[in-house]
């Protein structure tokens, strides 16, 4: 059997029917879909969970990681813990699938193998009732091309090195490091061609910066100077319940606040750091912050700050943007990054921790000290 792994958190309810439609259809029986709700808002999750119950195939796993930063590596786990195929797919709720394409799955040889499948991208715009399973390399779209997220392996390769590590935050990294630990244990990598095997991403604005971040690069360090091949020695993929988590409720006392300025610089982010570490175990701090609305990406001075900086970039004045940091305005982004850098390098020291996240909008952070 197949079992088809999908992690999932806050996505819109046309995208995961597109995708579950696509694995209805399929004309291969032995599969079984897991849809990891990883987290998601209480009126989502109750959506989401009344949606997958109408396809007989899929499971609905739901693990309480409300307020924690996004862990794909979790929930991947999560959804192997469930599952009871021989074969693990690693999916994606953006993708569709062809008809034929757990029958072909089906066929590969999974002794000292794994397999990575491309995805196609379909552009802006495209209408999906027209869609036809043609060889849609022919219309020069682009395709994943040699990432690793979209992975095939026997579920006994994978168990044997304790999953996906779920040190990784966030998004990438997770899958590099998994494609290292398994050529580590002996396994041959095959690139499965995007036009026999027809999987489409459907079009969604990006949601993530273009640029390295302050916790994307401690990740990418991470991974490259860890070598062990078993990683989660205390297990992994343990769902969370509510009881599970700390109630945050109670936790609101003003006097722990940290309401940081407009102006904040990278140096600034100290007096986070301090109080932090200032604290008892069992002893929280509230991060809040609103950000102005002409620090939005359509606000005057965003506009006026980016216009500025690439002209100097341009004209070499500076060589990059690191030259200025110490000078920009604070944007929910730039102390969101923060502190996904924060809680990833000191979870040693942290207890619970929950976020409130509003794109350029505001940002609350609970943090509990261990």
């Amino acid at each position: 059997m197949i079992s088809v792994l999908i992690p999932y958190r806050n996505r819109e309810i046309v995208r995961v029917k597109r995708c579950l439609d696509s694995l209805h259809a399929q004309l291969f029986a032995d599969f079984e879909a897991i849809l990891v709700d990883n987290g998601s808002d209480e009126n989502i999750s109750e959506e989401i969970k009344k949606a997958t119950s109408s396809y007989p195939f899929c499971k609905y796993v739901f693990t309480n990681t409300r307020g924690l930063i996004w862990n794909r590596s979790y929930a991947l786990n999560v959804g192997a813990q469930a599952s009871v195929g021989d074969i693990l797919m690693m999916a994606d709720i953006d993708l569709i699938f062809e008809p034929y394409f757990l029958e072909k799955m089906g066929t590969l040889n999974f002794t000292g193998n794994f397999y990575n499948y491309r995805c196609i991208y379909l552009p802006e715009g495209y209408v999906y009732e027209n869609r036809t399973w043609e060889t849609f390399g022919n219309k020069k779209y682009r395709n994943s091309g040699n990432s690793r997220g979209l992975l095939v392996v026997s579920k006994k390769d994978f168990v044997s090195i304790n999953g996906y590590d779920e040190y990784y935050q966030q998004w990438g990294v997770e899958d590099d490091d998994m494609d290292k630990r398994l050529k580590l244990s002996n396994l041959t990598q095959h690139y499965l061609n995007e036009n026999e095997f027809v999987s489409l991403h459907q079009w969604h604005t990006e949601s993530y910066t273009n640029f390295p971040t302050m916790w994307y690069i401690h990740m990418l360090n991470y991974c490259g100077e860890n070598q062990e091949i078993k990683r989660n020695l205390n297990g992994f993929g343990k769902t969370l319940k509510i009881e599970d988590r700390v109630d945050f409720s109670k936790h609101q006392n003003q006097k722990n606040t940290i309401i940081p300025t407009k102006n904040l610089s990278i140096t600034g982010f100290n007096e986070i750091i301090k109080l932090f570490f200032e604290k008892q175990a069992n002893e929280t701090i509230l991060v809040s912050y609103k950000q102005p609305d002409d620090f939005k990406e359509s606000g005057f001075i965003k506009k006026t700050k980016d216009f500025v900086l690439q002209y100097f970039i341009k004209n070499k004045h500076i060589q990059d943007q690191n030259a200025i940091l110490a000078r920009s305005y604070l944007t929910t982004e730039a102390l969101y990054d923060f502190i996904a850098y924060f809680i990833s390098i000191n979870r040693l020291y942290i207890s619970d921790y929950f976020i409130e996240y509003k794109y350029q909008v505001s940002l609350n952070v609970f943090i509990i000290r261990k």
